[in-house]
């Protein structure tokens, strides 16, 4: 027997998930970089609220990715 772990492939729900957090985050960084180059405050701010709003998104992804890959504790 190895001592190594093996690890089964990520499902395709679990992948979509991944790829959909990765493009929230690059969502929201594009947005703060848009906010750095605004011309008006107001403009600026309606981008990093944007921006804030994809990183929500992002981490609610990810905790539905976390909470689905828990395991429950075998009752006694």
């Amino acid at each position: 027997m190895s001592a190594c772990k093996t690890y089964e492939p990520l499902s395709s729900a679990r992948l979509d998930r991944w790829h959909a957090e990765k493009q929230y985050r690059a969502n929201a960084n594009e947005c703060f970089e848009l906010a750095t180059r605004a011309y008006t405050l107001l403009e600026k701010q309606a981008w990093e609220e944007l921006g804030q709003d994809w990183l929500s998104l992002a981490a609610e992804v990810r905790d539905v990715m976390v909470e689905s890959h828990q395991t429950s504790a075998p009752q006694a």
